[in-house]
């Protein structure tokens, strides 16, 4: 699951990392570049930015199941998601 268990329950650092890089490369680059780069998404006969946005904000989301939604990382998460919107 991905879940650490130490005083307290945690995400692996490479996962957060990963949905750090994820956020960063779709405001630098386009949802579209990023989908390619990390999801592969050119194996799809048409591309839909919908489902790049979905899969990264169900990693967002247990980011915030796990860590908590009062969470600095899940608040910060959040909130560059839904500067993709825009």
């Amino acid at each position: 699951t991905g879940i650490i268990v130490n005083e307290k329950l945690n995400i692996d650092r490479k996962y957060l990392k990963k949905v750090r890089a994820m956020l960063h490369d779709a405001q630098l680059n386009g949802i579209k570049d990023a989908a390619n780069k990390h999801y592969n998404e050119e194996f799809y006969n048409e591309f839909n930015p919908s489902r790049f946005y979905n899969k990264l904000n169900g990693q967002i989301n247990f980011i915030g199941q796990v860590r908590g939604k009062e969470d600095a990382i899940y608040q910060k998460f959040k909130k560059q998601l839904k500067n993709l919107e825009k």
